[in-house]
């Protein structure tokens, strides 16, 4: 029976997962672009700081230095997070068995890292997620600022890696073999299912997003006179 559910998820459902993240990915850029393009179009000014916005990006990407008006501690949560993500992305992209999969299945396979290197950065993405979590929910700041997703999606993101991680160390693992891989890829596909839904998105957003938050102060040429005619204040000066 555990044979049959884990040949589903690792077939079927994840043929429907991964396209179900494709297709909402997708959609998500093509909206964007198109209000980007919009608020370009719109915009009375369309002059761009192009150096300024990479500037702002890569501060986003890299919080090596302190935000003013936020707490000193935010700074280093922010660098974990950071490299929360970076483990995210990176563990199972060079996983051998992951990349083995992709081999059979399309294909195309690339270098993996070594065993030793994939259990470290398995516990590595693991302790960065638990200090997160931990971190969110003892600062008053993080947790002020937190919404649902900011407290269910860790753990969820975390559940492949350690059922993962129990899988390649049988001597550890407290469950069967066929039971741990596939509570490691039922996660896997929910995870997928929800990336174009959820904050997970901002992976492939985040790159535009301070362009979107400076376009947003581009306003249209006749912004003021349809300010003031909302208002009823045609006759007054501003």
């Amino acid at each position: 029976m555990i044979e049959t559910y884990l040949a589903w998820a690792r077939g079927p459902l994840f043929i429907f997962s991964f396209s179900v993240m494709l297709l909402g990915l997708l959609r998500l850029v093509l909206l964007t672009n198109i209000d980007v393009l919009r608020m370009i179009y719109r915009a009375s000014d369309k002059r761009l700081p192009v150096r300024a916005l990479f500037a702002a990006t890569m501060r986003w990407l890299f919080p090596f230095k302190q935000v003013p008006g936020q707490p000193k501690n935010r700074l280093w949560y922010s660098i974990v997070s950071m490299l929360f993500h970076g483990g995210l992305i990176l563990t199972p992209l060079f996983l051998g068995a992951h990349i083995l999969l992709w081999k059979h299945g399309i294909g195309i396979g690339w270098a993996s890292i070594p065993n030793r290197g994939e259990d470290i950065l398995a516990l590595f993405t693991i302790a960065t997620g638990l200090v997160l979590i931990t971190g969110r929910i003892a600062n008053p700041f993080s947790r002020g600022i937190s919404r649902f997703q900011d407290f269910f999606l860790p753990p969820l993101l975390l559940i492949p890696f350690i059922s993962g991680f129990l899988v390649m160390h049988p001597a550890l693992n407290p469950l069967s073999y066929q039971r741990m891989l596939l509570i490691h890829v039922l996660s896997g596909d929910l995870i997928f299912m929800m990336i174009p839904f959820t904050k997970l998105s901002h992976f492939v957003l985040l790159p535009a997003s301070q362009l979107i938050s400076e376009l947003g102060w581009h306003f249209p040429a006749d912004v003021d006179e349809n300010v003031t005619s909302t208002l009823h204040k045609e006759t007054e000066k501003i």
